[in-house]
């Protein structure tokens, strides 16, 4: 609805089994982590500075590049040399959401509707409704849950009269009684 010149579906949805992210910190958070966890996903970070450990990655920002980015008006290029004396900063005309938008399309449209040798002749497209009927994805049961497991996190204290957060205070039967099987000291996850 929000993108109308997309004109095929793209199916990918679910909860993933595995990611393997780059190291970047926000990756290494506990937050993340421990979201991750509840929802049985398994991270495998790959070697500092191992590029080559997800080549699949590397190579997919490559084509987007190649195909997309480098022939928009305003790219940068790959390197300085490739770049010359062109005017990145002057031609360069896309607000983040036409950005957004040309992203999408050139991923739905072409890069899933083209074979790749990697898939033994199928598209992405194809591959992904083959892993569909092999396997149905994972989706979340709650929303709502999935919101909360996936929100920040802060550690806050039990008190008699409940807990406090930013100035509120929260309070319910279950949070009474968790406090009195957890002892003075309990804290909690919030």
């Amino acid at each position: 609805e929000n993108h109308p010149k997309v004109e095929n579906d793209w199916r990918a949805r679910g909860l993933p089994l595995v990611i393997v992210p780059d190291n970047a910190a926000e990756f290494h958070a506990s937050d993340l982590i421990l979201a991750f966890n509840e929802l049985g996903i398994e991270i495998l970070y790959p070697r500092s500075r191992g590029p080559q450990m997800k080549g699949a990655v590397e190579r997919f920002f490559k084509t987007l590049a190649v195909a997309l980015i480098h022939r928009l008006h305003g790219t940068t290029f790959s390197n300085s040399q490739e770049r010359g004396d062109y005017p990145s900063e002057e031609r360069a005309s896309l607000t983040l959401q036409e950005l957004d938008g040309l992203v999408l399309r050139w991923i739905v449209d072409v890069y899933h509707q083209k074979t790749h040798r990697g898939l033994y002749g199928k598209t992405p497209a194809e591959a992904w409704l083959t892993g569909e009927i092999e396997r149905t994805p994972r989706l979340p049961n709650d929303l709502d849950a999935l919101e909360a497991v996936l929100g920040l996190r802060h550690s806050a204290r039990v008190h008699h009269y409940g807990i406090e957060l930013d100035g509120q205070q929260y309070h319910s039967p279950e949070l009474g009684e968790l406090g009195r099987r957890l002892g003075p000291q309990a804290r909690v996850d919030v």
